[in-house]
């Protein structure tokens, strides 16, 4: 590895912080180097660790099997100073922990038994000043081959060459598409190509699926790339890039690991649910910024002027997609979450942002089903509460006025090919381009049998007699299963060409029958693989980030049940 690129390593080595950084990455550095981990900080978070962050099994220079007790230092202490050497925690008062406090490993007969070696990590230097006190120390605390040093030489020297050497920046192209990456990271509509093709260059990678080995590699590096998008976007103080790049990561390589069978692999999954974490992590810290200002009055209103008149619907559908998702991926990684506050949640950020909620593209109807759908699938004892009684029609309701509104003023609906720049050339000159097309919809059809699911009579009435008297065609899409691999297709891209519509929805003059029409409609029953697994929530990432249209029989289902 050239000079340059380990600059590059070191470089953000040092700004990792010990607490969520470093101590979450260096575990894998050790089990790509050989070792049996068998504690790490996440295991005692809020104990005593008696100067053993992380404790493995691994050998020595000479082959020897070993305990290895690691003490990790990191963020202000990653500089051995004299107080971070003698205060209280510190490096001197730790590695006298590390070195005769005494730990058992009972899944090892034989551990008690192993020489143990106390290893110094951190991501700095020792400063010269306290350089004679610390090997001054070590000399009188630990004999020949009882102690090692890591700092940042070391840990840069490791985690190029079991981190980044074998895929990361190996070929100058991910090279130069990495810096790329951080030097644009920040930069307003930047919308990441370059770290996306780096990622779809470390996946094509990859053959060899019969490699453990590489395979560990591999996947650490997808864990790498997505722990370092996510610093870099706290250090800018903008968690976009991150909420962006890291769901591009999961759906290409879940897609990855579909196409190769892995699906039900213990070692893959438990190497995924990592980077499933990181994301976890990024939303969490997005939305506990965000959601104070977002469920305020308009809260996700901009001062934007004329521009709001776009911006506003599409910052809230957007807002909806990732919360929603958010709250479904949540109980998988937060014992505490809360299924009643986060319905909640939901419903006070819409009732409190109803003007934002102006439908103005088809794929609109994605944050739509996205909302009702949580609230369905998530309805304990098949009971709503007060609150989601009262919301649902009124929700219902806003967007229904929404679109009628619109077409009488403007002579318009919701754009079908969702192409934002038509739908902004329309509202700011008050005239419906050319190449705008509205003529048909999916998001209305979804609309009308969600009042099905609903038993909205009531709106149906209000509604219907105005849409059957426009020139518009109501579809829905059917996904080609039988000649499509459907499942890996949708986690790689959106899916098109490899679907189909119906266009024989037709309202009819009552209520009663629209209902047995649409109930006697025949639904896929689709058993996907993702699902069994236990990551469903993954679809739900995928339709939002692709904008594939929502598949028919999402909602269908519910009116079989």
């Amino acid at each position: 590895m050239s000079n340059l690129n380990k600059l590059i390593v070191q470089e953000y080595l040092e700004s990792l912080k010990e607490d969520t950084e470093l101590d979450a990455l260096f575990p894998t550095l050790l089990t790509l180097m050989g070792f049996r981990v068998i504690a790490n900080p996440k295991d005692s978070k809020g104990q005593p660790q008696y100067g053993k962050d992380v404790i493995a099994i691994g050998k020595n220079e000479s082959g020897v099997k070993c305990k290895y007790y690691f003490e990790v230092k990191g963020g202000g202490d990653r500089n051995i100073t004299n107080s971070v050497l003698t205060k209280e925690d510190g490096v001197i008062e730790s590695l006298k922990e590390a070195k005769y406090a005494i730990f058992n490993d009972f899944t090892d007969g034989n551990f008690a038994n192993l020489p143990a070696i106390v290893v110094l990590v951190h991501n700095g230097e020792v400063r010269r000043n306290v350089r004679l006190t610390f090997d001054g120390f070590i000399f009188r605390e630990f004999k020949d081959g009882e102690f090692e040093h890591w700092d940042i030489t070391k840990l840069t020297e490791m985690f190029s060459q079991y981190m980044f050497n074998e895929y990361l920046l190996t070929d100058e192209k991910s090279l130069k598409l990495f810096k790329k990456t951080l030097i644009l990271l920040d930069v307003p509509e930047y919308d990441f190509t370059d770290f996306k093709q780096l990622i779809d260059i470390q996946i094509d990678k990859y053959t060899d699926i019969r490699e453990n080995r590489v395979l560990k590699k591999f996947l650490a590096t997808m864990n790498l790339l997505a722990n370092m998008i996510f610093h870099y976007s706290k250090e800018n103080n903008n968690l976009n890039p991150a909420k962006d790049c890291v769901s591009y990561i999961i759906l290409k390589l879940w897609a990855w690991i579909l196409k190769n069978k892995l699906s039900k692999k213990k070692p893959v999954l438990k190497e995924f649910d990592k980077i499933l974490k990181i994301q976890y992590h990024v939303l969490k810290e997005y939305f506990n910024k965000t959601l104070p200002f977002a469920l305020e009055e308009n809260g996700l209103y901009g001062e934007g002027g004329f521009y709001e008149e776009v911006g506003y619907p599409i910052r809230l559908f957007d807002y909806i997609n990732y919360l929603t998702y958010y709250f479904k991926i949540a109980p998988k990684f937060d014992d505490e979450f809360s299924l009643k506050n986060s319905k909640n949640t939901l419903i006070k950020l819409i009732s409190n942002n109803l003007e934002g909620l102006r439908p103005l593209l088809d794929n609109h109807s994605i944050a739509i089903h996205n909302t009702l759908n949580y609230l369905v699938e998530n309805n304990e004892n098949e009971l709503f509460t007060e609150e989601e009684v009262a919301f649902v029609p009124d929700f219902l309701n806003t967007i229904y006025a929404s679109l009628c509104i619109t077409q009488n003023l403007r002579k318009r609906f919701p754009e079908l090919n969702n192409n934002i720049e038509v739908v902004i050339e329309a509202i700011a000159t008050r005239e419906k381009p050319h190449n705008y097309s509205d003529k048909s919809s999916l998001l209305i059809t979804m609309l009308f049998e969600y009042l099905v699911v609903f038993a909205s009579k009531n709106l149906y009435n209000m509604y219907s007699s105005f849409f059957k008297n426009k020139d518009i065609n109501l579809q829905v899409f059917y996904p080609d299963y039988e000649n499509n691999d459907i499942e890996q297709i949708l986690f790689e891209r959106e899916i098109l060409e490899e679907g189909g519509v119906e266009t024989s929805v037709l309202l009819d003059e009552n209520f009663e029958d629209f209902c047995i029409k649409i109930k006697n409609k025949p639904v896929e029953n689709i058993k996907y693989i993702t699902d069994e697994v236990g990551y469903d929530f993954l679809r739900s990432l995928a339709h939002l980030y692709y904008k594939t249209p929502i598949f028919v029989e999402e909602w269908r289902k519910y009116l079989k049940e």
